[in-house]
């Protein structure tokens, strides 16, 4: 899990980087392009609607390589970014806030589009802010799910054979594992006659 969170940790410096870039570079068609863009992230954030998102999020990122004229960065971005995107569409429909992360792009957009530098690189920051908190919240749930089937698994081998401990399944130092300690020390103690 900690990698997750390593892998924002660079891509937020890149991104950063690239908007600061763009900003500052970019031409009077790539300007009025990226104004374009936030008027379609706008829209998608209004209506709430995912396919004109996808649709802006793909000519953005496009145009914001284009614009930050570095292939240095433009490589180490691409698959960081695409690892950190895979991992936000396939939990998106749960997790995620149409609105707010068309929000995030949207600034970035305008700010590159007024070629404000420091402005487009702020931006960047509170769009990878909301990455780092819907990583986190995603993964939360994620082990929360896995919790409660190992759970599941504890009761159904306890009721089977309450005296195997402990099953090879349950990692040392959870609270699962805990309880499983617990049954078997209780039954250790118990009648002989019983067991």
């Amino acid at each position: 899990l900690a990698d997750k969170f390593k892998l924002i940790e660079v891509r937020r410096e890149l991104e950063k980087i690239l908007a600061g870039r763009a900003a500052r570079l970019a031409s009077p068609e790539e300007k009025q392009h990226f104004l374009d863009l936030a008027g379609a992230f706008e829209a998608a954030g209004q209506k709430d609607d995912e396919s004109i998102f996808i649709h802006a999020d793909r000519e953005f990122n496009a145009l914001t390589l284009k614009a930050a004229r570095n292939n240095y960065a433009t490589c180490a971005i691409g698959p960081i970014a695409a690892q950190t995107r895979r991992f936000w569409f396939l939990h998106f429909k749960r997790f995620g806030n149409l609105a707010r992360v068309s929000r995030l792009h949207m600034a970035i957009a305008r700010a590159i589009a007024v070629g404000d530098e420091s402005d487009a690189r702020a931006a960047s920051d509170r769009l990878i802010d909301y990455v780092e908190e819907y990583t986190q919240q995603t993964l939360q749930s994620m082990i929360y799910r896995i919790d409660q089937r190992q759970l599941l698994r504890y009761w159904a081998h306890a009721l089977y054979d309450p005296l195997t401990w402990p099953p090879n399944y349950l990692p040392p130092g959870s609270s699962i594992y805990s309880l499983t300690v617990s049954r078997q020390e209780s039954l250790a103690g118990a009648d002989p006659a019983s067991k």
